[in-house]
């Protein structure tokens, strides 16, 4: 009996050992959530590297490996700093009647990278609330990922981000909104039902595309800069804050005005063509130059105060070519096929070799025009209100 009774219990002790054994091997799959509750899978280790596979998930820490069922509308949460998270070319997330973003992080995960594969196919996030959503989170990077059909925004982060190479399409809600002092470049939004791209203040956009947006296709905050981009198709075209600079920007057929610039902003080598507002609206002590601005709904170019505009060409635009502000320049540039060439608005707007024919109205001025503006082929010539004289 004795012998018996030891036989069973090393039995027992051996089933045991096994049973732990296999709980502590690093490469066994972990279920990655309840089947009815959670489709949560939450990385808290600082610097760990995530592995998004078609079929699972893994999550790599020094030498340590904790794998995952990669589920439908599974979601990650990312909750510790340093941490990567790659993403396979061929992959498809689908989070069809998903409830929440397909990667979230939370304000600890400051230095987080979301990347894609280098070079060929784009892994592709559709279906979910929203793609990558961290508002609090701090110098996260998003580069080579493709959004479809979110059913919230597509990438939300805090300040010093970096956006590259990434593709949005629509979106219920902002395409690519980041906070100050962030980046976003080569990135294409279609058909956002808010803003296409986003930025807070000293950011940066550069050769992007925006169109179909139902706000603003690309704003900066102050001191911010947008160039080689273009937005069409939308609402209002490109929005600058205080200080900011546009530069070989093109705004196309958007139904509010083209570009619209805060104070001491800089405009530079720029079309903007068939908006349904104005062309280009600049605020106070900003500078216009070297642009285009055709076939506007309402005017080609409009300045505040103590503005400079400078080499323009404004063509066949409905109301008026140029409407010039108190103080401002206008220099070398031609308003042509509309109703009035050049409207100004106070008697201290300097006109200086300006062209203005095929108009209705050549000029429009509370004072007689200046001497160095020339004139030609005007329906009625140059016109000056009653009393100007």
């Amino acid at each position: 009996m004795k012998g018996t009774a030891f036989v069973i219990a090393s039995v027992a002790l051996g089933a045991m050992v096994v049973v732990r054994a296999s709980h502590s091997e690093p490469n066994r799959p972990v279920p990655s959530l309840d089947e009815h509750i959670s489709q949560a899978i939450e990385v808290d280790q600082p610097g760990a590297r995530v592995y998004w596979r078609i079929d699972r998930l893994e999550v790599h820490k020094s030498a340590t490996r904790r794998t995952y069922d990669a589920k439908p509308a599974s979601h990650l949460i990312i909750s510790a700093p340093d941490v990567t998270v790659f993403l396979d070319a061929s992959l498809i997330l689908d989070g069809t009647a998903a409830t929440e973003p397909a990667i979230s992080a939370k304000a600890e995960a400051t230095g987080l990278r979301i990347v894609g594969n280098r070079s060929g196919a784009m892994p592709i996030i559709r279906g979910y609330a929203g793609a990558i959503y961290g508002p609090a989170a701090d110098r996260v990077t998003v580069s080579r990922v493709s959004i479809d059909r979110c059913y919230g925004p597509g990438i939300v982060l805090g300040d010093d981000a970096i956006v590259d190479d990434v593709r949005v399409y629509r979106a219920s809600g902002n395409g690519v909104e980041l906070g100050r002092l962030s980046s976003a470049e080569r990135v294409v939004v279609h058909n956002a039902r808010g803003r296409g791209i986003s930025l807070g203040e000293r950011s940066h956009v550069g050769w992007s595309d925006v169109s179909g947006h139902a706000s603003e296709g690309i704003l900066v905050g102050a001191g911010g800069t947008v160039v080689e981009s273009r937005s069409s198709n939308g609402k209002a075209g490109i929005v600058l804050g205080r200080g900011s600079l546009a530069r070989s920007v093109v705004v196309v057929s958007n139904v509010d005005d083209g570009i619209i610039a805060s104070y001491s902003c800089l405009v530079t080598s720029s079309v903007a063509e068939m908006n349904g507002g104005n062309g280009i609206v600049v605020d106070d002590g900003s500078i216009v130059e070297s642009s285009v601005a055709n076939d506007n709904g309402n005017a080609g170019v409009v300045s505040g105060k103590g503005c400079v505009l400078r080499g323009l060409t404004a063509r066949t635009n409905v109301h008026a070519g140029f409407l010039v502000g108190a103080g401002s320049r206008l220099i070398d540039s031609t308003a042509s096929n509309g109703f009035v060439g050049v409207r100004t608005l106070s008697s201290a707007v300097v006109l200086d070799g300006v062209t203005s024919h095929g108009n209705a109205y050549g000029i429009s001025a509370p004072t007689p025009i200046e001497s160095g503006t020339t004139f030609s082929r005007n329906t009625q010539g140059v016109y000056l209100p009653a009393g100007s004289e």
